[in-house]
Formats: C-alpha cells, sequence, structure tokens
C-alpha cells in the first residue's frame, strides 16, 4: 500500500490525474507513535512529499493543519 500510495502522490505531483478511494484508517493508527511510524515510512524511501502528507495526516485536525 505504501509503494502504491507513493507512486499516486508523485503522479498527482506531476499533474496527471487520478481517481481515489478514500478509506478509514484513523482508529488503526491510534496506538502507534508518529515519530515510529514516520521512520519507518522513511526506512522504505518514501519522498519527503509523501512523508510530509503522513506527517500532517496523523497529526489530524486538531492541530490546525486541515
Amino acid at each position: 500500500m505504501i509503494s502504491i500510495l507513493d507512486k499516486e502522490t508523485c503522479l498527482v505531483n506531476g499533474g496527471k490525474s487520478m481517481d481515489f478511494a478514500f478509506l478509514g484508517f484513523s482508529n488503526a493508527f491510534d496506538n502507534v507513535l508518529n515519530s515510529l511510524l514516520l521512520e519507518k515510512l522513511a526506512a522504505h524511501s518514501l519522498d519527503d512529499c509523501t512523508l510530509d502528507w503522513v506527517k500532517i495526516w496523523v497529526a489530524g485536525p486538531e492541530t490546525g493543519s486541515e
């Protein structure tokens, strides 16, 4: 899934259009430390843009990021 997300992000950033289906994974990450999640994702060579998106997403709306 991470590989697919990374490819989709690159395509969209390159001006390509895509269809997306949004799934609710918020509860899946409730017990995971954000720093640990980002560290693991970075270890899989995700680009900085994707890592920044994940960082904002896991921070949630209470931080004013949305």
